[in-house]
């Protein structure tokens, strides 16, 4: 398959893991035309030191996608320095109504990662997980889906050079 079927693929992979995600068709600028996109969302780039002409259309479709997810709070962005309390506020907004934290134990003396294990112990045997969207630095772009959703959104971002992963593995 030649350069043009290549990218068609990975526009296919990247509208996939937004449709999985559950982004709306009509937010999903980043995908079709991530320069208009761009354009349009100059500050949130900036406010992750992304700017200028040499920006790939790869990182504004993936940093695209997070905030999307994150403005419809279906996702949440942390970093080691959350308070537990703060971390368990923000899970309640983005799972689904049927999960719950209780009986899950979180000490706050843990970090995200010892956290995210725990639930993720809970949730697994009901089908869900919490899991996140690697960037690089040392922001956790998180989000709860099925297990199945995760095992697909997993393989599609590792087809375009991405990692989506459990939460504790990151």
């Amino acid at each position: 398959m030649g350069l043009l079927g290549k990218k068609d693929d990975t526009l296919e992979v990247y509208k996939e893991i937004a449709d999985i995600l559950g982004i709306p068709e009509q937010k999903q600028g980043m995908i079709d035309n991530p320069r208009q996109y761009y354009a349009d969302n100059a500050e949130r780039y900036e406010e992750r030191s992304i700017e200028g002409d040499d920006v790939d259309d790869d990182e504004i479709r993936w940093f695209g996608i997070i905030d999307e997810l994150m403005d419809m709070q279906k996702g949440w962005s942390f970093d080691f320095s959350f308070y537990l309390e703060d971390f368990t506020d923000c899970i309640e907004v983005i799972k689904p109504k049927e999960l719950s934290l209780d009986g899950i134990s979180l000490n706050e003396d843990d970090d995200i990662t010892i956290w995210a294990k725990a639930i993720n112990n809970s949730w697994e045997p009901l089908g869900y997980v919490f899991a996140a969207l690697e960037i690089d630095g040392d922001e956790f772009n998180t989000f709860v889906c099925t297990k199945s959703d995760f095992e697909k959104l997993a393989d599609l971002a590792k087809r375009i050079g991405h990692r989506i992963d459990l939460v504790q593995n990151l």
